[in-house]
């Protein structure tokens, strides 16, 4: 297959080009992207699942032309290009969906739900090849009995546990078991669970499952636990992410291999009605958990956070998709490849169609601040007294970096004002800013470098703060029972990129503050990092579209 890659800079490129031993390790600060299968080859790539085999190389396993077929496609290089299709399941009775994966030693299990076309929700099937050579030959088709009316959600790749069991995530209907015939997937209502094997794969049985009550964000989510990922820790333990239909993403986890759920909740991970990926890796000697999903309430933008202590908190989010043009990135996969580097996969809606596609990166890119520096130049400015007087930047660090865009709040009458290329005249009162990219905000990392130079003192200013933290108070913390000062920091810092920018407001025209604020600025030089759009514009996107 034709491999399309699609570099973020020259100076990726260079480095992508001859990866050195020390960045497969983690520690250089390496990203590139690239496109798997482009919707001019298929018009449809959907739903992949991301796995590595025995041998070392990676599996990507998708449903192909709306789920007419089962393909799949190998790759020898860590995640760099592809090899041809290769057919996988194509039941040719109804539609085959959600592949997933499960690698146990050299066998290697790829499985799919497939569904009767029209009649609306009511029943499914649960069909498996086999590979016992490491996906060299594929067997027959065999159905898996689900011991389930209607299953789904068996999108992230199953995992072999440290004992030999395996398991696969997958979810089933409550109302379906009724004998009920839905119409969308607004009115389901999912448990999402495992099934579990202990002599290899040879037969299954159902483990235990989950449930969640909550309110919708919107009337196309779905009820309930749905689409879960799950990961071995470090002791022994299962941890399991699912989608919902709520604010977060639910976590639920196990201490007796997939028997029975505790903790069943909301997780750290902010998302709405589409599912993550999760993935154990080792970089040196540290050791955590990869996940990739959207962090936000639309499909878009599909950020990546690594986690070192079981998933009780994780690093800030960095969007590894780039701009959508408020077009879907979803359905994840991910994994770490055999030089190290960590792989994602996911379907992208693009003009024309829907691609399958493609991001290596290393761990120090993940974990990078690249506003470090620049904070610390930036800290230690000060407003000249009296003012009006003309600041200028002209640190080493600032004079190599792009040129920074120094802008007001939109709605200010009284600012800062910029009168030169990295110069700021102050007005009496107001707040200034100087940032790169302010118009591509998403709250990766990445994509915003802002310091809050300084907030001259207004009568208003007192109530405002005052009405900020009685909702916050009442919104978050008083709903919750935080472990220690980390969780705390993890879920309040969730809180304000929700009431930042997901949170419409009535004062602001139902729009975010995110997007007010940030309407009004010119559009800065290119950086090094990819370049995102405001998330914060209301799509009504559901799943499986």
């Amino acid at each position: 297959m034709q491999n399309a890659l699609v570099h973020t800079s020259l100076a990726i490129l260079i480095a992508a080009a001859a990866l050195p031993a020390s960045a497969a390790e983690g520690d250089l600060p390496v990203f590139e992207r690239s496109v798997v299968s482009s919707h001019e080859q298929l018009a449809s790539n959907c739903y992949p699942c991301l796995a590595r085999l025995d041998d070392g190389r990676l599996l990507v396993v998708w449903s192909a032309l709306k789920g007419s077929r089962i393909v799949g496609a190998h790759s020898g290089d860590c995640g760099r290009s592809w090899a041809d299709l290769i057919p996988l399941i194509d039941t040719k009775t109804g539609r085959d969906y959600d592949p997933s994966i499960i690698v146990s030693g050299k066998r290697v299990f790829v499985t799919s739900t497939t569904t009767a076309a029209g009649g609306g929700i009511h029943a499914s099937a649960t069909w498996c090849t086999r590979s016992d050579d490491n996906g060299a030959t594929w067997s027959a088709l065999c159905e898996i009995p689900m011991n389930h009316r209607c299953t789904c959600g068996k999108t992230a790749h199953g995992v072999r546990l440290k004992s030999g069991t395996l398991l696969m995530g997958y979810s089933w209907d409550v109302l379906c078991e009724e004998g009920k015939t839905l119409q969308s997937e607004g009115e389901m209502h999912l448990r999402a669970g495992v099934m579990r094997s202990t002599d290899d794969g040879a037969t299954w049985h159902n483990g235990g499952d989950t449930d969640a009550a909550y309110q919708k964000v919107s009337g196309g989510a779905v009820h309930g636990t749905d689409e879960p990922s799950i990961v071995e820790l470090d002791d022994g333990s299962v941890l399991m992410l699912m989608r919902t239909g709520s604010t977060h993403l639910d976590e639920a986890r196990s201490t007796d291999e997939g028997e029975t759920w505790t903790r069943i909740g909301p997780s750290p991970l902010r998302g709405t009605n589409a599912p993550c990926a999760l993935c154990s890796f080792q970089v040196g000697e540290r050791r955590g958990i990869l996940c990739v999903w959207d962090n936000a309430t639309n499909r878009y933008p599909l950020c990546a956070a690594a986690s070192f202590d079981g998933g009780r908190t994780w690093s800030w989010p960095k969007d590894i998709a780039g701009p959508t043009g408020g077009k879907q990135a979803s359905y994840p996969g991910c994994e770490q490849a055999a030089d190290g580097a960590l792989v994602a996969v996911w379907q992208q809606d693009v003009e024309g169609g829907r691609d399958l596609r493609c991001a290596r990166f290393t761990l120090a890119w993940l974990l990078r601040d690249p506003t470090a520096n620049l904070k610390a130049k930036l800290a230690g400015v000060k407003l000249p007294t009296p003012l009006g007087e003309e600041i200028r930047f002209t640190g080493a660090e600032i004079a190599k970096s792009p040129v920074w865009q120094i802008h007001r709040p939109r709605g200010e009458a009284i600012g800062g004002e910029a009168t030169a290329e990295n110069t700021l005249r102050m007005a009496t009162t107001g707040c200034c800013y100087i940032d790169n990219k302010p118009e591509v905000w998403n709250r990766a990392a990445s994509t915003l470098v802002e310091f809050p130079m300084r907030v001259l003192g207004r009568a208003l200013d007192n109530v405002f703060v005052e009405r900020l933290w009685r909702t916050v108070k009442y919104e978050e913390i008083y709903l919750r029972d935080y472990a220690d000062g980390r969780e705390a920091h993890a879920r309040l810092d969730s809180y304000f990129h929700f009431y930042d920018a997901e949170r419409r407001h009535a004062a602001l025209d139902r729009q975010t503050p995110a997007t007010v604020y940030f309407a009004s600025h010119d559009t800065g030089p290119d950086t090094k990092e990819t370049q995102e759009k405001d998330p914060a514009k209301e799509r009504g996107i559901t799943n499986h579209q």
